[in-house]
């Protein structure tokens, strides 16, 4: 498959999600390399336990190649869950929250 070098805006509908090659980021992700469950906890895990496995989530996401994109596509198709591009689930929403507020403002 063709390896594509997506721009931060990359998502701009959800028709872009839709087609493969917007994908293929995601073949380039370190988490790939790394335990599923440091990105998704469990509904029951809490405290240190799960502040540890976020904060280890988000060191491998800090140094990876596609954590703009992957950011970005998290923002754009309201992933719920998991760490994505770095944030957790709350930045995630507070960050959506934001962009729409500053969407909706006059120019």
């Amino acid at each position: 498959m063709k390896q594509v070098k997506l721009s931060p805006t990359k998502y701009n509908d959800m028709a872009d999600v839709a087609n493969p090659d917007a994908w293929a980021w995601q073949q380039s992700g370190l988490c790939r390399q790394a335990d599923a469950s440091l990105y998704f906890s469990d509904d029951d895990e809490r405290g240190l336990i799960k502040e540890e496995k976020i904060k280890q989530a988000i060191l491998i996401c800090n140094q990876c190649s596609v954590l703009n994109e992957c950011k970005e596509f998290a923002l754009k198709t309201k992933q719920q869950y998991g760490i994505w591009g770095g944030l957790t689930e709350e930045q995630l929403n507070s960050e959506r929250r934001k962009r729409g507020r500053s969407s909706k403002s006059p120019s």
